[in-house]
């Protein structure tokens, strides 16, 4: 994954570790977990509509604030070992799985691909909500996501499309028989075109 800032800094993710590189200067800059990084191993990057960087490792989430420079800059969400069995909001403080493939930003919250389920954040709230086989997904693993004009979520898994009905809460898979080639799908690989036309 490989994205640029509103700063012009090329953000890079490697299997070693984070790398900031300026365009302006040329300088590069690395990031590993003794600064804070959840896990050297980065997967996915995204920046938010205030211009954070969201970074998704083999080893938790963390969220980049260029207000801070330093380690402190680094929040970071983790899954838990352990589920409140008591918690009847559906909402939790941790994410489901510490693996992450995808990133997005809808028009009210972030959608996050995991290897446990869908996730949902809240950013007021700063808590989680899971979406797993039981609500309805086909498979756990969300590889990729993408947001319609509806902000209707379209995402690539182990078995197959399914999309997200965010207004009726609802997941409809495609598989073989709708006209895909296979079900199985694999992170990075995913494309929005101008015209709004989806590519996985």
């Amino acid at each position: 994954s490989m994205i640029e800032d509103f700063r012009h800094n090329v953000w890079i993710a490697t299997q070693s570790g984070l790398h900031k590189f300026n365009l302006n200067t040329y300088e590069i800059h690395s990031y590993y977990t003794n600064d804070g990084l959840c896990d050297n191993l980065v997967v996915t990057l995204f920046e938010d509509d205030i211009n954070q960087i969201w970074i998704g490792t083999a080893n938790g989430l963390n969220v980049y604030d260029f207000a801070k420079w330093d380690k402190s800059g680094f929040e970071t969400y983790k899954a838990s070992d352990t589920i409140d069995v008591n918690n009847t909001s559906g909402e939790y403080p941790t994410i489901s799985n510490n693996y992450i493939y995808s990133i997005k930003q809808g028009k009210k919250y972030f959608w996050i691909g995991t290897s446990s389920g869908l996730n949902r954040f809240d950013r007021a709230t700063k808590k989680f909500k899971y979406y797993l086989k039981k609500d309805g997904l086909p498979n756990e693993t969300i590889y990729e996501i993408l947001i319609d004009k509806n902000n209707n979520l379209w995402m690539s898994t182990n078995r197959g499309i399914v999309k997200f009905d965010t207004k009726a809460n609802r997941f409809i898979s495609y598989d073989q028989g709708d006209g895909l080639q296979g079900l199985e799908f694999d992170n990075g690989a995913s494309y929005k075109s101008d015209d709004g036309e989806f590519f996985f």
